[in-house]
């Protein structure tokens, strides 16, 4: 079993690099969400038409956290969908009917 800290082996993704998972510190935007509570979420579809995933919209009691994809680049962001994605992504409700 692994430790919480380090949840997943880095791996090699030859040419284009290595991903590692590592702990979210800061500066990262990821850091500002550790401990804090999910309460509701919202599917971002994409912009081909087929009902395709392309993102979340995950809400915490502290804010949103938008994580999603947009062709090969994906996008992370705090509170709303950023402006530059935003005519290519069409965001679902949220699963409790929040706001």
């Amino acid at each position: 079993m692994r430790a919480k800290e380090e949840p997943y082996r880095s791996y090699d993704m030859g040419e284009h690099g290595e991903t590692r998972v590592g702990p979210a510190l800061r500066p990262g935007i990821l850091s500002g969400f550790v401990g804090a509570g999910l309460v509701d979420g919202a599917v971002i579809i994409g912009p081909d038409g087929d009902l395709s995933c392309a993102g979340l919209v995950l809400r915490f009691d502290i804010g949103d956290l938008v994580v999603g994809t947009l062709g090969d680049e994906w996008v992370l962001a705090v509170g709303s969908i950023p402006t530059a994605v935003a005519p290519y992504w069409t965001m679902q409700p949220f699963v409790r009917g929040s706001s």
